[in-house]
């Protein structure tokens, strides 16, 4: 099944990879996006080995090695009390562990990479300014409809792969999925200067936990921004999903913690404050020869750092789906049934973090005790099922 034309909508890190493997496979590949120009959204996202597996075929590595960061540690801490309660080993030590190191970038390096990639490629077209609104499948393939090229207006492709986020359009008005759903939680993120900052957070991951809260912060941009991301459960009334607010209402959502914690945030100036919003995984993922990957498919909340890895990892194996099958809708099915349980499973992993996370007096008490005396490697070994995954390692018959 080689050199179909294919198309794919969504430019996002899950979108431009998925077109990368299939180019890499000898697919021509259309990339539909309604941006008209690629721009950062969510500052920073963390890499673990079994994403790094999937870029590395690329040719990615060492590129985006130059622009991201590989903290020593996750250092955790009680945000109430400032409390240090332990320290999980990344950096030398999971390199060793894992044959790949772990490693945070700024969501904009990583498009960037990408988006290089892509354009460099002269078996992907990529479309800015196109949104795919709905698409058909018909007996010659599946025809587009939205502000598409006047010349692949009513061009057939051999399948549709949407990888247009968390409020897809090809899920709700093509494949009549339930959208997604706000999840009761907020995030409010930054970015700020990293220059004078301390040798901590220069070079270390902090989590900070608290009630009904969380502050999660690392180093990003070649080590010259410092990504801090705060998160509790909150209401959401305004009108978009997404807006600029004040240091002053994160101040008062935060001003029972301990002043080391309240420091890293008085940091931040412009902060974004982001609706969390999730889709469960159990829904359908595939209709014939329409699939969906990453947000589109199972947006989960940010409690496990995998939903950019789970996207990545989505479009490597829907890639090794249709190398496999010369049927798509068995590619398809093969694919869902070979990432669903993997992807649910990471799901429930992450709503379990912030159970822990954001635990209450009198609970915390345990949950930092436990902590304290836990050694570093077991921490981290609790998810070698996570960052032990390898695409080979997939069965796809």
């Amino acid at each position: 099944m080689k050199r179909m034309p294919i198309a794919i909508s969504g430019a996002g890190i899950a979108g431009m990879v998925c077109a990368l493997h299939l180019a890499r496979n000898g697919h021509t590949v259309h990339l539909f996006e309604a941006a008209k120009d690629l721009s950062e959204v969510g500052a920073g996202l963390q890499l673990s080995a079994n994403a790094l597996r999937c870029l590395e075929p690329l040719g990615l590595l060492e590129e985006l090695k130059i622009l991201a960061t590989r903290p020593n540690s996750v250092e955790i801490g009680n945000g109430r009390t400032g409390a240090h309660l332990a320290s999980i080993p990344l950096g030398d030590h999971a390199e060793t562990k894992y044959g790949t190191p772990y490693l945070v970038i700024h969501r904009a390096d990583l498009q960037r990479v990408l988006k290089q990639a892509v354009e460099r490629h002269q078996a992907i077209h990529l479309h800015l300014g196109c949104p795919v609104d709905d698409a058909m499948e018909q007996v010659d393939g599946v025809r587009l409809i939205g502000a598409l090229p006047a010349h692949l207006e009513n061009h057939p492709f051999a399948c549709l792969v949407a990888a247009d986020g968390v409020w897809s359009k090809i899920r709700t008005n093509t494949l009549r999925l339930p959208p997604a759903e706000f999840s009761g939680r907020v995030a409010y993120r930054t970015t700020v200067p990293i220059k004078g900052l301390s040798d901590r957070l220069r070079t270390t991951t902090g989590l900070w936990m608290g009630n009904k809260s969380h502050l999660v912060h690392y180093p990003v941009h070649s080590g010259e921004l410092l990504n801090i991301v705060a998160i509790r459960r909150e209401e959401w009334k305004a009108e978009h999903w997404a807006y600029t607010t004040s240091t002053i209402e994160l101040r008062r959502a935060f001003d029972d913690w301990a002043d080391e914690p309240r420091q890293i945030l008085e940091l931040g100036e412009n902060w974004t404050r982001w609706a969390l919003c999730g889709i469960q995984p159990d829904t359908a993922w595939h209709q014939g020869r329409i699939a969906l990957i990453g947000d589109a498919a199972h947006a989960m909340l940010p409690f496990m750092a995998q939903g950019a890895a789970m996207g990545i990892e989505d479009a490597c194996i829907l890639a090794a789906a249709l190398e496999k099958h010369s049927d798509i809708p068995t590619a398809f099915a093969r694919y869902e049934a070979s990432r669903k349980p993997r992807v649910s499973k990471v799901s429930k992993q992450a709503v379990n973090n912030e159970r822990i996370y954001h635990l209450p007096i009198p609970g915390c008490y345990a949950r930092d005790l436990v902590l304290r005396t836990s050694s570093p490697d077991s921490l981290l070994s609790k998810f070698d099922w996570i960052y032990n995954w390898k695409p080979e390692d997939v069965d796809l018959n």
